[in-house]
């Protein structure tokens, strides 16, 4: 059947995603290395991956898009739908991180405290447009 190739190659592009408790705080994150850091996570296979699946209904989502310029685009599109995005400007400020982290896979190579500087992630999310400046 045609449809099942279809659903396959789809649910093929959400790593992670039959791991998830979806009655729990879902992460999805751009990259399945990055997904790996945070509990109860899917990765994507690129910021370009099909989303709408994850924005409708009750799911508590926290997207972290990359920091670079479409992981920034998307991250905008997604705050103005009154998703929590993450901060990645704030985050790396406040952390004393260089500027140009792009991922968390370069958080934990560039932190003197490794894994532990990512207990801090929960903590840099919003849905305020006024946050664009620190997406």
């Amino acid at each position: 059947d045609p449809h099942d190739s279809i659903t396959y190659d789809l649910l093929s592009k959400y790593i992670g995603i039959m791991q998830v408790d979806f009655s729990k705080k879902i992460y999805i994150l751009e990259g399945a290395l990055d997904a790996t850091f945070l509990p109860n996570s899917i990765g994507l296979v690129g910021s370009n991956t099909p989303t709408k699946v994850f924005e409708e209904g009750q799911l508590d989502v926290c997207w972290v898009f990359d920091n670079d310029i479409a992981g920034q685009k998307k991250s905008k599109e997604h705050i103005n739908k009154n998703q929590k995005v993450f901060l990645w400007k704030k985050f790396l400020r406040d952390l004393n991180f260089p500027v140009g982290i792009k991922d968390l896979n370069d958080v934990i190579l560039f932190s003197d405290i490794g894994n532990m500087s990512l207990k801090f992630v929960p903590n840099y999310f919003s849905v305020d447009r006024l946050d664009f400046m620190f997406v």
